[in-house]
């Protein structure tokens, strides 16, 4: 996805904020996201790609280096 006003192609998506964000938005399937570059806010369908972070561990890894221990 790309901004419509600047053409940035990085725009993020942003946390829900207020009744109507979080209580209607969802029922339509709406979620925010904004342009870094020009503050410009936008509603997409599209919930974005799944991000890992990394160097966190899941449960079953930080348990068995803890039973290792």
């Amino acid at each position: 996805m790309q901004c419509r006003n600047c053409d940035c192609k990085h725009i993020v998506r942003m946390k829900r904020v207020g009744f109507f964000q979080i209580r209607v938005l969802p029922l339509f399937g709406f979620y925010p996201w904004r342009c870094p570059e020009c503050k410009t806010r936008y509603l997409f369908r599209s919930r974005g790609s799944k991000q890992r972070k990394t160097g966190a561990r899941s449960g079953a890894e930080a348990n068995s280096s803890l039973q290792t221990s």
